[in-house]
């Protein structure tokens, strides 16, 4: 199977537990991170529930086009 390498513009990093702080710490600019329910993070966003995920990620792909 080949492996294929695809240049990204950014990543989106979605985590919803204190073990995800350590992704939302890595990313870069140009990156997201987004915290799913309460608690202290170091990621620039929050949503609710993971149920808010699909709508979010849809209202990224309109923003894209």
């Amino acid at each position: 199977m080949a492996a294929h390498r695809h240049r990204r513009q950014s990543l989106i990093f979605v985590g919803d537990d204190v073990t995800d702080e350590d992704g939302f710490n890595a990313l870069g600019e140009g990156d997201l991170g987004i915290k799913v329910g309460a608690g202290q993070t170091a990621a620039h966003f929050r949503i609710d529930a993971p149920a808010d995920l699909p709508e979010l990620l849809e209202y990224l792909v309109e923003l894209r086009s």
